[in-house]
């Protein structure tokens, strides 16, 4: 066994002291194995969150680059196609799918009397995005599609292609290159055997045919087409077959390489000028469509943020670790303080007298390195493979983590920063204090105000910053500057509130308390209250933080979604019955589509939902702003709803089946017959509107009853809102006479089960005819002037809804739209929805419009809005969308059985919500919020004990005079227990203001939106109080215990030393 006496010095003083020694050990391997987690958040894991988000957003991610070839260029058509196919896949690097072809052959006509052209559509994906109904798909030919004397070629036909022209499975059509009568369509046709029918998906993929999927459709402006015909893949392109037009579609595996995707994009962004210099004058245009460049924008800007914050967090940690180490550095200094003493008295230099600590500090530094080294990659696999959302990337590529420069230099900093703390503290106390007495206190103080002075400037400067690419300095150093400067406000609180207690406390019976009292108020512990305010200001600060991000991820996610689930109407069918049946609960229609704001450049959305059902489906917290004050959707949307002076009428319910009745006369019309037509605008509950056209009826005086159209059966409580009225003259002869003004027609509609009254009213080209109107016995009677039976197509509206009284559509405005237009209440807007033109008034500026957070949008009530379509022309559907409040208890099974009946669902919002508060690029931010707050509790609990044990040494003479005084050794250790207890809650208390603090001033501007942008809506602070108590009691508890644990135990060991022997040394002597 070795001879303690024989040990060297330093190393006798080092294990005399190895509590300390180890807790400044267990401090540095603490602060760098948590420098190494940020380091690697900030690299691995938000390499690893921007894979992951572009690996979620394939979609945005796709490259879609059309080709149409000149008249004269077909010929070359697909060797063009080909050469642009290897263009686009250069372009977009590495690919996530294989790269689809589509080519489309020159035009085709069917033989008959009207021309009819049609086309061949070469088609690799369109298996992929339509299902057959009847028959198979076609089989590859050994014939090429452009050979004359081979085989009928096999095609599969859309189901519309099919109906329009009549045709089944096996059956054939003759092309023919010219348009004609021959049957056999002449020299150069060929046959094609249909060999299936389809029904194509509802999907963009279709907008790369040229009747966008349509089966029939207008060529060459005004040519009836039908098309396409699907043939088998390659049997355009690898014939060299004709090709007139094309597209390539290509989706960037951007995921594998996040940090190549700026150069994609920029390859992407020029792929159109490319392919223009390269592909020859037989290319007529070259389109390139794809919001890569944006998606790879919003990535680089999110994770801009993302990396910057986690840095910030970094920084943190080592200001807090520093503060622990610097207390346990005068903890070791203060224990050695007579030693060095003697030595400066016999002659010693300062770096003789404080080499010791120093060596000390470096072998702690490198063996807390050594550890945390090793430690942290294990940690940050552990930490990323947490939970049921474990995003631990793949060994390999996007994320990968491994022991390399980043690790070793945050472990670095982490830990020879505080050792420095260690080393800079003995130096200062080695060298004793001098004239630095007087002057250290201003300098502190000068320190103390340049920081809060930064951080206020940083504060302001958070509030209107805009993220920029690459690290971001601001976001970077303000928020650990913030919290740094209210920290140090808080340290000025302690010594304050402990004088002032020691004012009052002076007059309780008894020693234990005002002495323990007077001892906080001298600031003997104000190393460890430091470390305890930094621990209690972090866990204020990390926890409404925390919160905050994933609160307002949450609200992003709601603002977009608009409704708990969202279904893409279907045309021609009953889709708001569908979804009701699917989800057991009614869906509000909502109309969403572009509009065109008159002459102004570019264009915006309107959104139009009910406004009395706004509340029951539509998501997101809607904060006063703007114009609007704070409401219920429904509230802001009441003045929406506009029916002018009030007037209108509310239709009757129609019996089933509908009927209508038309009696009419015309005079003045000599050598002609008057022609109604009568079209029904049938309106459902749910809001959807069809137009029911009756057959034309001649006006000879007698009542009849025209065959409705109606293409499906009527729902129950459906109503017809308006009627259309057309006009028309029916020349008898040649030699018919030119009508003079007197001619006029009547004609009087009644609709079976929905009498009219004189509510309702009768416009032209949306102007009120007052006096072309009238009611007789529930019917509507309508008399037509010359004008009216000249002007063929024109239709009379008859409405229960008014039409001069109302001419302009209230509608709200997006704060991003009146910013951009300088829109304010009141101002008119000429919107061009569809074919109808319909002047709008701005009621009021809201911060955002659902489902459209952030973009130009208008939102209107859509009752509103369709009766103005309605009277400025446009008679298509007014329904886009179906929004659903609370899908049932299963919103997955809902959304099957949506997609079974063939409509286009979004994800239930709740599944959505669950995912964008743990959105890929917050993960690495929320971690390590949580290792800043875990990371502090621990350090502050080291620099407690440290604290507790060196103090109770350091104030052993003051305890020997207290016992010389009379106190009992129970007293010096409750003395010491209520110190320490006292302490704690102050700092606690102190240090919880002003990490809430902190959190108020800067959380709402470092809070990221999708794409780093600003959230949409604003940001709102989140307090969970439960858990921040919660986290600041564990802190207080286990400073408490450890504190008095240690303390209170030194106190026991010295208080059996001889009190006369302590009274007569340091300065009691």
């Amino acid at each position: 066994m070795t001879d303690a006496r024989r040990l060297p010095p330093a190393l006798k003083r080092a294990l005399a002291q190895w509590p300390l020694l180890a807790t400044v050990t267990l401090a540095l391997v603490v602060s760098g194995t948590l420098a190494a987690l940020c380091a690697l958040l900030a690299t691995a894991g938000v390499a690893g969150g921007l894979a992951d988000r572009f690996r979620g957003g394939d979609d945005a991610a796709v490259v879609s680059a059309y080709l149409v070839m000149e008249d004269d260029g077909a010929a070359s058509g697909a060797a063009a196609l080909a050469a642009l196919a290897g263009m686009t896949t250069d372009a977009a690097g590495d690919l996530a799918l294989p790269a689809s072809t589509w080519a489309v052959s020159d035009l085709s006509y069917l033989p008959g009397s009207d021309p009819r052209a049609t086309y061949l559509l070469d088609a690799d994906t369109a298996a992929d995005h339509a299902t057959l109904e009847a028959g198979r798909w076609p089989e590859p030919s050994a014939a090429s599609a452009g050979a004359d004397d081979a085989g009928p070629l096999e095609v599969v036909l859309l189901r519309p292609t099919a109906d329009a022209l009549a045709v089944a499975v096996g059956d054939e059509l003759v092309l023919a290159p010219h348009a004609g009568r021959e049957p056999d369509g002449g020299e150069g046709a060929r046959r094609v055997a249909v060999v299936g029918i389809a029904v194509r998906d509802v999907d963009a993929q279709w907008q790369r045919d040229q009747l966008n999927g349509e089966g029939t459709g207008t060529v060459l402006g005004r040519l009836d087409a039908f098309g396409p015909l699907l043939v088998a893949p390659g049997t355009l392109l690898d014939a060299g077959a004709p090709v007139t037009r094309g597209s390539v579609r290509v989706v960037p595996d951007l995921a594998s390489e996040p940090e190549r995707a700026q150069a994609i994009a920029d390859g992407v962004a020029g792929l159109r000028a490319r392919a223009l210099d390269s592909l020859g004058d037989d290319v007529r245009s070259v389109s390139v469509q794809s919001d890569l460049g944006s998606e790879v924008r919003a990535g680089l800007a999110e994770q801009s943020v993302t990396r910057s914050l986690v840095l910030a967090v970094l920084l943190v940690v080592v200001a807090v670790a520093a503060t622990v180490l610097a207390q346990v550095g005068r903890a070791l200094a203060a224990r050695r303080r007579a030693e060095w003493a003697l030595a400066s008295a016999r002659g010693a230099t300062r770096w003789q007298v404080s080499r010791g600590t120093v060596a000390e500090a470096v072998v702690a530094a490198v063996v807390a390195a050594g550890l945390a080294t090793a430690i942290a990659p294990f940690a940050y696999r552990a930490l990323a493979s947490s939970g049921s959302a474990a995003w631990w990337p793949s060994a390999s590529g996007a994320g990968a983590v491994g022991i390399d420069a980043v690790v070793i230099a945050a472990v670095a900093i982490g830990t020879l920063v505080p050792a420095g703390v260690v080393a800079a503290e003995a130096w200062r106390i080695a060298g004793g204090r001098g004239s630095g007495r007087t002057a250290r206190p201003v300098v502190r103080l000068a320190g103390e105000v340049l920081l809060v002075v930064l951080a206020a400037v940083g504060v302001v400067q958070l509030r209107t910053h805009a993220p920029s690419p690459g690290l971001d300095p601001l976001l970077v150093l303000a928020p650990g500057a913030v919290l740094a400067a209210l920290v140090a406000v808080a340290l000025r609180v302690v010594p304050l509130a402990a004088r002032a207690a020691d004012g009052v406390v002076h007059r309780v019976r008894g020693a234990v308390l005002p002495l323990a009292v007077w001892r906080i108020a001298r600031g003997t512990l104000a190393g460890a209250a430091a470390a305890v305010v930094w621990a209690a200001a972090t866990l204020a600060f990390v926890v409404p933080v925390s919160a905050t991000w994933s609160q307002s991820r949450v609200d992003q996610a709601e603002a977009s979604a608009g409704a708990d689930l969202t279904v893409i109407d279907a045309p021609g069918g009953d889709t708001g019955v569908v979804v009701a049946d699917a989800v057991g609960a009614s869906p509000a229609a909502v109309l969403s589509r572009p509009v065109q704001l008159g002459s102004r450049p570019g264009s915006a959305r309107l959104v139009a939902l009910d406004a009395a059902r706004a509340d029951e489906v539509v998501l997101g917290r809607l904060d006063g702003a703007g114009s609007v004050a704070a409401g219920s959707w429904s509230e802001v949307m009441a003045p929406l709803v506009d029916r002018g002076d009030g007037t209108g009428a509310e239709p009757g319910t129609v019996a089933d089946p509908l009927g209508v009745t038309v009696t009419g006369d015309a005079v003045g019309i000599e050598g002609y017959l008057a022609q109604a037509t009568v079209t029904l605008v049938v309106q459902a509950p749910s809001g959807e509107r069809s137009l029911v056209e009756a057959e034309p009826v001649i006006l000879d005086g007698t009542p009849q009853r025209p065959v409705l159209a109606a293409e499906t059966a009527l729902p129950d409580g459906a109503t017809v809102p308006a009627v259309m009225l057309g006009f028309d003259l029916i020349a008898e002869s040649l030699d018919a006479p030119f009508l003079s003004g007197g001619a006029t027609a009547t004609v009087a509609v009644a609709i079976d089960g929905a009498p009219v009254t004189s509510s309702w009213t009768a416009s032209f080209r949306g102007v009120e005819q007052f006096g072309a109107l009238r009611f007789d016995d529930g019917a509507i009677v309508v008399t037509a002037g010359v004008d009216l039976l000249l002007d063929r197509g024109t239709r009379l509206l008859v409405s229960a809804f008014p039409v001069a009284a109302a001419p302009e559509v209230p509608v709200l405005a997006s704060a991003e739209l009146a910013a951009d237009l300088g829109l304010a209440n009141g101002d008119l807007l000429d919107l061009r929805v569809g074919a109808a033109a319909v002047t709008a008034r701005v009621a009021g500026v809201i911060p955002y419009v659902p489902s459209e957070p952030g973009a130009p949008t208008l939102l209107a009530d859509r009752s509103t809005i369709a009766d103005a379509m309605l009277v400025a022309g446009e008679t298509g559907p007014v329904v886009d969308e179906w929004w659903v409040a609370q899908p049932g208890a299963d919103p997955a099974d809902a959304v099957a059985q949506l997609e079974a009946a063939g409509l286009e669902p979004t994800e239930p919002e709740r599944i959505a919500t669950a995912d964008a508060a743990r959105a890929p690029l917050s993960r690495p931010v929320l971690a390590a919020l949580a290792l800043l707050a875990a990371g502090a509790v621990v350090l502050a609990w080291a620099a407690v004990g440290a604290d507790a044990a060196a103090t109770a040494r350091a104030q052993a003479i003051v305890d020997a005079r207290v016992r010389a005084l009379g106190a009992r050794r129970a007293d010096v250790r409750r003395m010491t227990i209520v110190r320490i207890i006292g302490t704690t809650f102050a700092a606690v208390v102190v240090g919880a203001v002003a990490g809430t603090g902190a959190a108020l001033a800067v959380a709402p501007s470092i809070v990221a939106g999708d794409g780093g942008a600003r959230p949409v809506p604003d940001v709102a602070l989140v307090t969970p109080i439960g858990a921040a108590l919660a986290g600041l009691t564990l802190l207080a508890a286990g400073a408490a215990v450890v504190g008095a644990v240690l303390g209170s135990r030194t106190a026991s060991s010295t208080a059996r030393s001889s009190t006369a022997s302590l009274l007569r040394s340091g300065d009691a002597a």
